[in-house]
């Protein structure tokens, strides 16, 4: 079981994302912190797995997404601002993924990355959430 951390550059959701996120917050029963910040590089922890989300990242299944999050103990999703991520966290990112190729509010990627992390425990556990 990983412990996740969510970063992300910018303001939290307002209103109905804002309840779809603390739904799925609610559901993911591994360790979880979500942390709001100006500067994600300030966040990123020596020996975590640092995920980027971005445009120009990998995509991958919830399946591989699923075990990439089940090989580390620590793991820290980054979600950039409206400019993107920092030199700093590019730099640092173990891997660069992403949610298609198309461009996503990064308040919209929040919901998205919350909703695949609990998909990828109920995929660990043989939930059959996960129908795919």
């Amino acid at each position: 079981m990983p412990k996740i951390d969510l970063i992300t550059v910018g303001k939290a959701p307002r209103g109905a994302l804002a309840d779809l996120c603390a739904e799925y917050e609610k559901r993911i029963t591994w360790p979880l912190a979500v942390l709001d910040t100006a500067d994600a590089a300030k966040q990123l922890k020596d020996g975590a797995f640092v995920i980027a989300l971005d445009e120009s990242g990998q995509a991958l299944s919830s399946r591989a997404f699923a075990d990439l999050l089940a090989a580390y103990s620590r793991v820290q999703i980054c979600i950039g601002g409206p400019d993107g991520h920092a030199p700093a966290v590019r730099a640092r990112a173990d891997a660069v993924a992403a949610f298609g190729p198309q461009t996503w509010p990064h308040r919209l990627v929040r919901l998205m990355a919350l909703e695949q992390v609990y998909r990828a425990q109920q995929i660990l556990a043989g939930h059959p959430y996960h129908r795919a």
